[in-house]
């Protein structure tokens, strides 16, 4: 059965040299000169990492906002800066990335996107798959489908990797 995009084009399914799949899409351009082209497509590499230290989260009830939800913004991490303490209307609070809030100075502002402070337990050895890193905290997927923050400290994800996402 022949795999179609989002435009209806039909896709062409091949392996690149490391068996990594490479999906490619068939389009027309305008101009008559390049009357069809191909263009490759790499799935996303995200990257994994160990975990070498446990942690344990330590704030049980975490907040939990959507994007444009108001905020009120506390003080900024001692240890770990670039992080603001904020509280929903909910009443629920936890640390959020300063980048994340619309107006990091204002003492209210808006969040630009959802957003949850859940904090992971994690045990040494496990493998977890990184999806965003952030003033030396890593929000992190475990294999069992469970998001959260932990400290970046806690595992072996280096900045190479982290250069390698992008």
């Amino acid at each position: 059965m022949e795999k179609r995009g989002a435009t209806g084009s039909p896709l062409f399914e091949v392996l690149d040299g490391h068996g990594a799949r490479i999906f490619l899409l068939r389009f027309f351009l305008p101009r008559p000169t390049l009357k069809n082209s191909l263009i490759a497509f790499q799935p996303l590499t995200v990257p994994s990492t160990r975990i070498v230290r446990e942690y344990t989260p330590q704030y049980p009830n975490p907040l939990s906002v959507a994007a444009g939800e108001s905020v009120s913004v506390g003080r900024e991490d001692d240890e770990f800066p670039g992080w603001k303490w904020c509280r929903a209307s909910s009443g629920l609070e936890g640390w959020v990335p300063v980048e994340l809030l619309s107006d990091a100075s204002a003492t209210e502002t808006a969040v630009l996107c959802d957003y949850s402070s859940r904090e992971l337990a994690v045990k040494p050895g496990e493998e977890v798959t990184v999806e965003d890193s952030r003033h030396e905290w890593l929000l992190v997927r475990n294999k069992q489908g469970e998001r959260g923050w932990i400290p970046s400290s806690h595992s072996d994800f280096v900045e190479e990797k982290r250069q390698t996402r992008s």
